[in-house]
């Protein structure tokens, strides 16, 4: 039986699993060494004014994946979206598609609160581990132009 992969939105109860990737996440960046503690995730994610919408992915159940999703607005196209950051996978799991199922849950949670467009970026080093992996060539979405 196939491992099932799940992502929903985080619950308080998640925050002993989301501090624990967070030390995962942060290794190796100058912050690795400054105290984060539970209560300020508890404020910052539950508390009386969240500062985004977290999502976690679970597999085998357990809590493997992450991303926070805030909602923004394009003034130039006068559209709301989503800016996804913080996106992370344990590496015991990466290459399993959870990255592009956090994605593309955010984008359903985005559009659902009347968004039009996502709005992410990444770190060159990480990049290749995110969702372009595996795609096929560039060559095939192109079509050849139409005379108007």
């Amino acid at each position: 039986m196939t491992p099932r992969v799940l992502v929903r939105p985080a619950a308080e109860d998640d925050l002993e699993a989301i501090a624990d990737m967070l030390e995962d996440f942060v290794r190796g960046h100058p912050a690795h060494d400054h105290t984060r503690s539970i209560p300020r995730l508890r404020e910052a994610y539950f508390g009386s004014s969240p500062v985004a919408r977290l999502l976690v992915a679970t597999h085998d159940g357990g809590v493997v994946g992450m991303a926070q999703w805030t909602r923004i607005y394009d003034m130039f196209w006068a559209i709301y979206g989503g800016s996804i950051e913080w996106l992370y996978v344990r590496p015991a799991v990466r290459g399993l598609g959870i990255a592009a199922a956090i994605a593309a849950e955010a984008c359903r949670h985005i559009r659902d609160a009347g968004g039009e467009f996502l709005n992410g970026a990444a770190e060159a080093e990480t990049t290749g581990a995110l969702i372009v992996r595996r795609l096929p060539p560039p060559g095939l979405s192109r079509r050849p132009a139409r005379r108007r």
